[in-house]
């Protein structure tokens, strides 16, 4: 069930993404570019934070894991209720590892802080250009 919704529209460089605000369910939908530029030491070393219900998260680009490592670490059916909640399609790369994409962009991986779960998608769109994506906030119950 929707609990709020109000959109807006950011573009940056060539790259449009819906800014929008959703809380649906334990899930709370804030996306936004975080970063679009040159994957220089600044893309590794900078802390972003991002504000949920008052509280302050502070990460760096190296705190992130892949998503298909979460599914270790909490149960299935939360993991599935994400990958629905957040339209994350999985592929498998020719390694033969999953991938985890919101629509085609870059993966998307996740921090997790107790029972918070921060999603980002993190990764190079063009040679040298890299993406930081915010997509979202899941609190597991």
């Amino acid at each position: 069930m929707l609990r709020d919704c109000g959109y807006g529209r950011h573009v940056m460089g060539n790259f449009n993404v819906k800014l929008f605000y959703i809380m649906k369910g334990k899930a709370d939908l804030k996306r936004r570019v975080l970063f679009d530029g040159i994957g220089d030491d600044q893309f590794y070393q900078k802390i972003y934070s991002i504000e949920h219900n008052r509280n302050y998260f502070k990460f760096s680009v190296l705190d992130f894991k892949s998503l298909r490592y979460l599914k270790t670490e909490i149960s299935e059916k939360d993991f599935n209720e994400i990958l629905k909640t957040y339209d994350i399609i999985v592929t498998l790369t020719q390694h033969r590892f999953s991938t985890y994409r919101i629509e085609n962009r870059v993966p998307v991986d996740y921090y997790k802080i107790d029972k918070t779960i921060i999603l980002i998608s993190i990764g190079e769109v063009q040679p040298g250009r890299y993406w930081i994506i915010f997509e979202g906030i899941y609190e597991i119950e």
